[in-house]
């Protein structure tokens, strides 16, 4: 996890594959990251982007995740059998152009991390008018306010 990113190399990576309309594909070779900056600029949905920059900011490597899901999944009391079919589905949904939030709060929860806040900011198409609404948001609608006594 410790290597530097070369952003050289993967712009040179990503001009060559928009040049030639491909997509590139992700090689799972040891030590590799799952992914890299062409493949960062190939995503088409926002969550795709920020699945993707989550795991190039924190250098995960095809090694990385497959410790981690084993170490995760045993832990959970996973059988050893499922535990393979689990892993090839997570290799096979990681370059999905549409990744579900339940996904991806699966994929970090392998990780080792937690969702904690969710913020989503929304643009009327008409008004121009902005929205910005957030987990907090719920957790004080659902949170009764102590501050006022009837």
């Amino acid at each position: 996890m410790g290597t530097k990113f070369d952003f050289d190399a993967a712009l040179k990576q990503m001009n060559a594959a928009a040049a030639s309309g491909q997509f590139i594909a992700m090689k799972q070779r040891k030590g590799q990251p799952i992914f890299n900056l062409a493949d960062l600029c190939g995503a088409k949905s926002q969550t795709a982007q920020l699945l993707r920059l989550f795991l190039i900011e924190r250098g995960i490597t095809w090694d990385d995740l497959r410790a981690k899901h084993h170490e995760r999944r045993v832990a959970d009391g996973m059988p050893a059998n499922n535990i393979s079919s689990d892993y090839n589905n997570i290799k096979r949904n990681i370059s999905s152009q549409e990744p579900t939030l339940y996904y991806l709060q699966g994929l970090l929860y392998i990780l080792g991390y937690d969702l904690t806040k969710l913020q989503l900011t929304v643009t009327d198409r008409v008004s121009g008018e902005v929205t910005t609404i957030s987990t907090d948001d719920v957790k004080r609608i659902l949170a009764p306010d102590t501050s006022k006594k009837e």
